[in-house]
C-alpha cells in the first residue's frame, strides 16, 4: 500500500513537471512570434538615416541617437516588451544592445559617425565610421532598456540638434 502510494506520487510530480514544461515553452514561443511579427512590421515601415550624436548607456543597454537627413517616417514612437524605436523631429533612438568594450565591431557601432537603418527594408543597420563600414542585423530589441530612459536619451538628443540649429 505505501509503495502504491509512492508511486502515484512520483507520477503526479512527473505530470505536474510536464505541464508546466508544456507551459513555459508555449508561452516561450508565443513571446518568440510577437516579437517577430514586431520586428517584421517595423522592418517594413521603418527607415532613416543621419549622424549620430550620441550613444548613451542605460541598464546596460547603448542607445543609438541620430539626427536624421532621410526617412521614411516623419513620426514613430514604438515601445514594446521586445522593440523599441522612437522618431520624431529629425531625430531617431534606438537600442543597439549591450557594447562589449573589447569587442571592435561593438566599439566600431558606438563610436559610428553616420548610420543607415533598414534602407532597403531588409533588417539590416550600416555603420559609417570615416572610410569604414560595419553592417550589423538590426532587431530593435530593447534589452533591458525602459521606456523613461527611451524618452530621456531622446529628448536630451533633441535639444542637442535644437541648439545646433539655434544657437
Amino acid at each position: 500500500m505505501e509503495k502504491t502510494k509512492t508511486i502515484w506520487a512520483i507520477i503526479a510530480f512527473v505530470a505536474i513537471g510536464c505541464l508546466i514544461s508544456f507551459l513555459f515553452f508555449r508561452d516561450m514561443q508565443r513571446d518568440r512570434q510577437e516579437s517577430r511579427k514586431e520586428l517584421d512590421t517595423l522592418g517594413r515601415t521603418v527607415y532613416f538615416e543621419g549622424e549620430v550624436i550620441a550613444a548613451p548607456v542605460y541598464n546596460n543597454t547603448t542607445l543609438l541617437c541620430v539626427k536624421i537627413d532621410t526617412s521614411s517616417i516623419d513620426s514613430l514612437h514604438f515601445f514594446s516588451r521586445h522593440c523599441a524605436v522612437k522618431v520624431q523631429d529629425g531625430v531617431a533612438v534606438l537600442p543597439i544592445g549591450l557594447i562589449d568594450r573589447n569587442d571592435s565591431s561593438d566599439l566600431f557601432k558606438t563610436h559610428a559617425e553616420r548610420v543607415v537603418v533598414n534602407k532597403d527594408y531588409d533588417s539590416k543597420a550600416l555603420f559609417i565610421n570615416g572610410g569604414d563600414t560595419l553592417v550589423e542585423e538590426l532587431s530593435f530589441w530593447r534589452g533591458k532598456i525602459d521606456e523613461i530612459h527611451m524618452l530621456m536619451a531622446w529628448e536630451n538628443a533633441r535639444d542637442s540638434v535644437h541648439r545646433e540649429q539655434h544657437p
